[in-house]
């Protein structure tokens, strides 16, 4: 465990509740009792991580692979598929817990050697703004990208639909006068 003063790397004798001495730096610091909940809530969160990263790794790289592909395949009139960024999007957005899973579980070690040293029931949390940072970025990605696919999508509908009116006015035309051409 790390000494809450000098943060010095530091092998306790024991790891029962009590004041210590750090040798590095003579300051005293206490080890609370562990609570039962805090540790129950650092496993759980253990576990939650465990699940996320089993169930979201593989679909997060089957969308995103997916989007990289769907999006280059002809659309319409167009040379690329905007619906590949959609599925992209959200593949990299199910793989943020693969991408922060180092930094998930270090900041679970430092909460709990933090609610072990101090003597509070509060459950202490540390957060990664880098996380929240990606995550913002990458769903305000995938709302961008909904709404562009859903936009041209419409507009190559409509151009469908006007190019089956002209040809269908063009023809019933021809066919009332008589001549094909």
């Amino acid at each position: 465990m790390n000494c809450p003063h000098c943060s010095e790397v530091i092998v306790l004798p024991s790891s029962e509740p009590g004041s210590y001495e750090c040798p590095y730096c003579d300051k005293i610091f206490k080890i609370g009792n562990k609570q039962t909940s805090q540790n129950n809530s650092i496993t759980n969160r253990e576990n939650l991580q465990k699940i996320k990263l089993t169930i979201l790794t593989p679909l997060g790289i089957f969308f995103a692979i997916y989007g990289i592909t769907l999006f280059f395949e002809d659309f319409f009139f167009f040379d690329y598929n905007p619906f590949g960024l959609v599925f992209f999007f959200c593949g990299l957005y199910l793989l943020i817990p693969l991408l922060f899973a180092k930094q998930d579980r270090e900041a679970i070690e430092i909460e709990n050697q933090a609610q072990s040293m101090l003597q509070t029931s509060k459950n202490i949390r540390v957060t990664n703004p880098g996380k929240s940072v990606v995550k913002g970025v990458l769903g305000t990605s995938i709302v961008v990208s909904s709404v562009v696919s859903i936009i041209i999508a419409i507009i190559a509908i409509v151009l469908v639909i006007v190019i089956i009116a002209i040809t269908y006015a063009f023809l019933a035309g021809s066919l009332s006068s008589g001549s094909w051409f």
